[in-house]
């Protein structure tokens, strides 16, 4: 009965996941609030350093047990597994479905342009989109370094007319070097010519926000997602399996036992806690990030009736209690730009931004740094956390994205808007 009960909550909670969000106009986009002790807390912080005693709750009765430790990787993927990629696709496809509903078709008609801020996700699931829907998907070349002829040569062949097409990721298609603005000059200048071009377009919030800079005269209108609001992670959260068979999740603070997430349970007059706004807030409502440092965050007691080798990834999706417990947000210890930190370390950082990535060679194209130099940063950074290696391209890593897109708006750099 009980795991009935579980599963119909589950599925009610897949339900209300899986409900579209509407898509809204960019300059709409509003980050969400943090707490006033955490505003408070974090303005002190800045000004005489670290304090966290004087914000402290009052003196609560509750014990911590005293063996919560850090999540094995077997309970990481039951708590807190990655992010169903089809179900978050099919959530982005209904989204996408409303809006076009919504102008007047039950397909793109002309270009929709979706911006959406680094690990969120957005370019994979448009490349399920497609996929699934049988659109296709636009590539970008190999050699980026085109001029303004043979960009408009490549264009041609790619029949922007003849839709739907789709491209997941419009960070891919050029560098921040004199030869590698030609692929979007010119697809820029043609979609203002013909904008009813049946296409679809995902673009990096740091792209976008150099092109608006670098073409005031952009003719797109673009989209995006309302941010990640705490309402909304405790629903995302407890529903990141899709639909796999799992129960209701249940969280407390490991400092004073207050409910994070009940899982619909009765907490009979326990006390909530306002974690999740401000987790929120500190990944500017990034899906993503905020996945990132929940991950980083949870605790559980050891499960001493596992056996060492129960790790595969069916074992882990199976119905059962799913409690555990969530450290203070503000005693993590999460990956930071020193301070001080050189010219040579924030540029290379604000160019993987720009580019969702780059690999070695490119970042060479777009900085001016000897290749020694540049091997140097790099090591530094990843030592540092900062940034990490995926599929042979260089990224800011999730957790560290809040600090670094701090230091950059603090040493004058363009940073976006989320």
């Amino acid at each position: 009965m009980a795991d009935t009960q579980q599963g119909e909550a589950q599925a009610s909670l897949i339900q209300e996941s899986l409900t579209p969000e509407s898509l809204i106009p960019l300059g709409q986009w509003q980050a969400p609030a943090a707490t006033v002790q955490r505003t408070l807390r974090e303005a002190l912080s800045a000004l005489f350093g670290y304090v966290r005693e004087a914000f402290r709750g009052s003196t609560s009765t509750f014990e911590v047990e005293p063996d919560i430790e850090s999540l094995s990787p077997y309970q990481l993927r039951r708590f807190a597994p990655e992010p169903d990629r089809q179900w978050r696709a099919e959530r982005l496809g209904a989204s996408l479905d409303q809006h076009w509903e919504q102008n007047g078709g039950g397909a793109p008609g002309s270009v929709t342009c979706l911006v959406s801020p680094p690990h969120s996700g957005i370019a994979q699931s448009l490349a399920i989109i497609a996929e699934a829907r049988q659109w296709r998907v636009i590539q970008p070349p190999e050699d980026l370094l085109l001029t303004i002829p043979e960009a408009e040569a490549w264009w041609d062949e790619q029949a922007l007319e003849e839709g739907p097409w789709v491209i997941p990721e419009l960070a891919r298609f050029w560098l921040r070097h004199r030869s590698g603005l030609a692929l979007l000059t010119v697809l820029f200048g043609r979609l203002s010519v013909t904008p009813r071009n049946p296409g679809l377009i995902g673009c990096s919030s740091w792209c976008w926000n150099f092109w608006v800079r670098y073409l005031p005269g952009l003719s797109l209108v673009p989209q995006t997602l309302p941010a990640m609001t705490s309402d909304k992670l405790d629903v995302w959260l407890a529903a990141l399996p899709g639909n796999r068979p799992t129960s209701a999740l249940r969280v407390r603070k490991t400092n004073n036992g207050h409910w994070v997430m009940t899982g619909g349970a009765d907490i009979n007059g326990g006390k909530r806690s306002d974690l999740l706004k401000d987790l929120s807030a500190m990944a500017r409502g990034n899906p993503g990030v905020a996945l990132a440092i929940w991950r980083k965050s949870l605790r559980a007691k050891p499960d001493e009736s596992l056996p060492e080798d129960k790790e595969d990834e069916a074992s882990a999706s199976q119905p059962g209690d799913r409690q555990c417990w969530v450290f203070p947000l503000e005693q993590l210890t999460l990956p930071l730009v020193p301070s001080g930190a050189t010219r040579d370390t924030t540029g290379v950082l604000h160019a993987l931004l720009l580019h969702e990535g780059l690999d070695e060679t490119a970042l060479a194209l777009v900085l001016p740094a000897t290749q020694v130099g540049l091997r140097v940063v790099l090591q530094g950074l990843e030592r540092s956390e900062l940034i990490q290696r995926q599929d042979d391209r260089w990224q800011v890593s999730p957790l560290a994205y809040p600090s670094v897109r701090r230091t950059l708006l603090g040493s004058g750099y363009p940073v976006d808007g989320f």
